[in-house]
């Protein structure tokens, strides 16, 4: 097993290597998780010099105490290290959209209304990922809504919450499909609460930490089976098809009710068939409520809507290439290497185990893994920004238990010694949880100290070259009442004639190519130029003597 993950890593190590267009890809197979991937790597050739004799896992003992403690210590590492890790940014444009969202509900509105003078020039504020349908009028993520509504209840509470609820769930679905194995119970808990992804994405306000808990819970409740606890697992996927994409749960849930078609299970079979096409023309219906609140006339923008998918399917298959493989090998690199060091190893003896047994339960905890895996290979597999590889951290709880599996295997046949897990245990502890936190404190702090050196500016507006530093577009960001000052905006999207208007109201402050010097050397960006639009933008600044000098 150790000799094949190994080969396994290497050969996702060299595919990935062929990734060219995506900077972020680049950065970070090259910048982050080369050096875990080769220590890993040379753990694993050393570690199968020396075969297992036998297998004493006494000490293994999970006790209920043992458990609360690691779910408190979860919780809490988690709102902690959102702002001692993660500077208390919102690092990506995900994250942004579910806070400004949770602004918005937090105000008691459904969306909130752009000022007449902004509708000229509302492109400027930075309405990626907001509703196209909307655009000039109002404010509005283009996500669902339940991630920002659990972002405006919790706060910074809300992901640790939803990371320590999925280790729970998964503790009591372990107890439930090894009873008397309490030792697979604690190597469970260990897999899951040593994940450097799992860690990092519980400091986040991206939705994917509720993912991992609501699937999670979902599943506990699905394997009750009970009438009152398939209704509550209904309840609870309403809640995960909602929290951002309508995708993600369903891929989830999909090959694990497949189970039920197994049984021969007809009544139970249409009642969850029932009730998910509900709750997917539900949230396909959302965006016409707040759409509703604008009393002007909307035309509905396609991206605005579901059948957005099949447009978005349809250019992936037109653009599908070599390209999309190296991305996704490199995706991989990024998820086994934010893992404890024998999750790889222990996950393909549990997948081996589960082919070979006669558990269809065990079947569908594959094909989880595999429909995910597959669909963002054809729908773009690239993540942008993300701790560890986001899109399958929903899945995590069912990689744990499919590795818990391969570790009762290799109990039972003597093939893993207490001191193999001791070192695999020490060196994530150790290693890959310490580098990984300093890699993302180091690249979120470069924004951090970015966006905090934006707001001290005493200006009104300040207007940022969007194009000249890599990611810079991120820092352009908003209060969606357009409370903060000063305000952001995209050089990109301005002419001259906007800076008549603009220097009319506001004074003007100009954020160019030198001051992207930390985040260049980040990057490894060379020597770059300024925008060729910033000059015009700058010089009809100064001709109106509205123009204030960035403080240093």
């Amino acid at each position: 097993m150790l000799i094949t993950s190994a080969y396994i890593l290497v050969a996702l190590l060299l595919l990935g290597s062929f990734s060219y267009s995506e900077i972020m890809v680049r950065q970070f197979l090259q910048g982050q998780d080369l050096f875990i991937a080769c220590a890993l790597i040379l753990l694993w050739f050393a570690m199968a010099r020396r075969p297992a004799t036998g297998v004493d896992f006494s000490s293994l003992r999970l006790s209920n105490t043992g458990f609360w403690l690691s779910c408190s210590a979860l919780l809490l590492l988690g709102w902690v290290g959102h702002w001692l890790v993660l500077h208390g940014y919102h690092f990506s444009r995900d994250e942004q959209m579910a806070v400004m969202d949770a602004r918005i509900f937090s105000n008691g509105d459904l969306i909130a209304r752009l000022p007449d003078f902004w509708r000229e020039t509302h492109d400027s504020l930075n309405v990626i990922f907001t509703v196209e349908s909307l655009r000039g009028y109002a404010w509005l993520s283009s996500y669902r809504p339940v991630n920002a509504l659990f972002q405006m209840l919790f706060g910074s509470w809300s992901s640790p919450f939803f990371s320590a609820l999925g280790l729970w769930a998964t503790w009591r679905i372990a107890i439930r499909l090894w009873p008397e194995n309490r030792e697979a119970h604690w190597v469970a808990v260990l897999l899951y609460a040593m994940s450097a992804q799992i860690f990092l994405l519980s400091m986040t306000s991206y939705a994917m930490a509720g993912h991992l808990g609501l699937n999670m819970l979902w599943l506990w409740l699905f394997l009750h089976d009970r009438w009152y606890s398939h209704v509550a697992a209904i309840t609870v996927g309403l809640a995960a098809t909602g929290l951002h994409q309508l995708v993600y749960h369903p891929l989830f849930a999909g090959p694990i009710l497949a189970l039920i078609l197994w049984q021969r299970r007809w009544w139970l079979a249409a009642f969850y068939a029932g009730a998910y096409a509900l709750i997917i023309m539900l949230w396909a219906l959302w965006l016409k409520l707040p759409l509703a609140m604008v009393d002007e006339p909307l035309a509905i923008v396609t991206r605005d809507t579901d059948s957005f998918f099949l447009t978005r399917l349809s250019w992936a298959l037109e653009e599908l290439s070599w390209e999309n493989i190296a991305v996704q090998s490199a995706n991989m690199v990024r998820f086994f290497t934010w893992q404890h060091a024998l999750m790889l190893p222990l996950l393909l003896v549990g997948v081996r185990a589960a082919l070979t047994s006669r558990k269809p339960l065990y079947w569908a905890f594959i094909g989880v893994l595999i429909t995910t895996i597959m669909v963002k290979l054809l729908l773009r597999p690239y993540q942008g920004h993300g701790w560890g590889y986001r899109y399958m951290h929903g899945l995590m709880g069912v990689a744990v238990l499919l590795a818990t599996l391969g570790w009762v295997e290799l109990r039972a046949r003597n093939l893993l010694s207490q001191t193999q897990w001791r070192i695999a245990t020490a060196f994530t502890a150790l290693a890959i949880i310490p580098w990984y936190l300093w890699q993302a404190s180091s690249l979120s702090g470069v924004f951090a100290d970015l966006s905090e050196r934006l707001d001290r500016q005493n200006v009104d507006l300040l207007i940022i070259d969007d194009d000249a530093g890599p990611f810079a577009v991120d820092l352009v960001t908003n209060d969606p009442y357009l409370a903060n000052r000063p305000l952001r905006l995209r050089g990109s999207t301005l002419e001259p004639d906007d800076i008549d208007r603009l220097c009319q109201r506001y004074t003007v402050s100009f954020m160019t190519v030198a001051e992207y010097g930390a985040l260049m050397r980040k990057f490894n960006w060379g020597n770059r130029e300024a925008s060729s639009y910033m000059a015009p933008l700058i010089a009809r600044a100064d001709a109106l003597s509205c123009t204030v000098s960035l403080r240093q």
